[in-house]
């Protein structure tokens, strides 16, 4: 994965989300039971995308023991079940993947109740095995 412009929005108090700019998704893969390294995979179309994700500055939690307390900006992508192409070799999940300009703009600014909608799979045959 190769993720470089981060947007960011929300305040305190409020969910925050961010959208990762995405050339290409690994993947563990899992195929006839065994784990097989990765799989890369990339869109069909040359287009921008974005992983959404959620995002939280400055969190001051215990998170390795041998660290103590720590202040961290944590970074979670979500995920959504997988496309045919990533159930193929990974069965469990894939990242969400925002490929329309008015979704992301959906998902960095309207509420919830709207942008959850966001949080599924891309059409079948949206994107190919790279590596």
């Amino acid at each position: 994965m190769f993720a470089t412009p981060t947007l960011h929005t929300g305040g305190a108090g409020l969910a925050r989300r961010t959208a990762a700019l995405c050339r290409s998704s690994g993947s563990q893969s899992h195929r006839q039971g065994k784990c097989a390294g990765n799989a890369w995979f990339a869109l069909k179309e040359d287009r921008p995308a974005f992983f959404a994700g959620i995002w939280v500055p400055d969190r001051t939690s215990i998170r390795k023991l041998k660290d103590g307390e720590t202040t961290d900006d944590l970074f979670a992508f979500l995920t959504c079940d997988p496309n045919a192409e990533v159930a193929e070799i990974h069965t469990t999940a894939m990242p969400v993947i925002l490929t329309e300009p008015d979704d992301w703009e959906e998902w960095l600014v309207k509420p919830w109740t709207d942008a959850k909608s966001l949080q599924g799979p891309l059409p079948a045959g949206s994107l190919e095995v790279i590596e």
